[in-house]
């Protein structure tokens, strides 16, 4: 009886001194990396996590191997189950950024996107890149992917 007495004891006291250890949410950060494509892109996005159906700001930045002209777009791409969903989206680079932009010359841009609705709240990929606005020459020169 008495140790039955003394564990009853001893698991209230470690559950009080649980309970007034504040905890701590840690948000996870949306990391983007290489997409083994093309040289990699730095991508963070604003919020985060991303809302469906709300926009959600792109910073792309980086140092390519190739010019930025006008003849490059930005697109930002949305896949669920590795099918694109509804909302992939092309911008003209230009209108970010002073072109052309020198190979070897960091860069830095901002771009809305309008995230598709029906995003589950895990198991979707995003790939944001520069490639050009020319569909039949695909070229791409910079590129980040993530998983989230």
């Amino acid at each position: 009886m008495n140790q039955n007495f003394v564990l009853i004891l001893v698991l209230l006291i470690m559950l009080s001194i649980v309970n007034a250890i504040p905890h701590q949410l840690h948000k996870r950060k949306t990391k983007f990396g290489s997409c083994g494509l093309s040289p990699v892109l730095d991508v963070s996005v604003s919020p985060d996590p991303i809302v469906a159906n709300k926009n959600a700001t792109y910073t792309i930045s980086g140092i390519l191997k190739k010019d930025i002209t006008d003849a490059y777009q930005v697109f930002i791409l949305y896949y669920v189950d590795g099918a694109e969903g509804g909302n992939n989206q092309n911008f003209d680079i230009c209108t970010k950024i002073k072109c052309p932009v020198k190979a070897g010359t960091k860069f830095e841009m901002k771009q809305k996107s309008l995230v598709p609705p029906g995003l589950p709240p895990n198991g979707y990929d995003i790939g944001v890149g520069i490639d050009t606005k020319d569909n039949s020459k695909f070229e791409l020169i910079g590129s980040a992917c993530t998983h989230v």
